[in-house]
């Protein structure tokens, strides 16, 4: 997966935890390796639905649970509160 290039401010991305830099590499049980991946999985769960995300910071493999608040875009779509 390529590595998010832009989060603006005071987006739902940006509360999530979100940052420019950060590449997405697991969403639930699914491996994340391209915007294919990210789509289906989005598609696969609903709005408010609480998924586990693994992705990479500055070369350190995170996990966090995050709520799926919106669709319409995909940037934003990793929402509301990290777990921890």
């Amino acid at each position: 997966m390529r590595e998010v290039t832009a989060v603006t401010r005071n987006s739902q991305a940006t509360q999530s935890g979100i940052l420019q830099g950060d590449i997405i590499t697991r969403m639930g049980t699914i491996d994340i390796s391209n915007i294919g991946d990210l789509t289906k999985v989005m598609n696969a769960h609903n709005v408010g639905d609480v998924v586990d995300v693994g992705l990479i910071r500055r070369n350190e493999h995170l996990t966090s649970r995050r709520r799926l608040i919106r669709r319409r875009w995909l940037s934003a779509a990793l929402v509301v509160y990290t777990s921890g």
